[in-house]
């Protein structure tokens, strides 16, 4: 009778300790819900400022290239400018020219 007893006693602890394992196992709906909410607060607050990083650096960017093809087109022409009038006193003095014409014309 009293191995049945230690029997039942263990038998009982060891059903004590398997509910307790089953309850530590997961977590709960509602820790699941409070972490999903302190996420969706982060990213609600943190999100909007990184597209407009985001954005603000294509459009920076945009403008880089803009300039550094404006800049080449300038090179551009001056090389082809210069290849016609020789050199840049030729080149001044030809827009002088082209200045008084207009100028006289008007």
């Amino acid at each position: 009778m009293i191995k049945s007893a230690l029997r039942l006693e263990r038998l009982r602890r060891s059903v004590a300790r398997a509910r307790s394992h089953e309850r530590e196992a997961g977590f709960t709906l509602v820790e699941m819900l409070v972490v999903i909410a302190i996420i969706g607060l982060v990213v609600g607050l943190v999100g909007p400022r990184v597209l407009n990083y985001l954005s603000e650096s294509k459009v920076k960017a945009a403008k880089i290239q803009i300039e550094s093809f404006s800049a080449a087109l300038d090179l551009y022409y001056l090389d082809k400018t210069l290849m016609l009038f020789g050199d840049a006193k030729s080149f001044v003095s030809g827009i002088v020219k082209e200045l008084n014409a207009v100028a006289a014309g008007s």
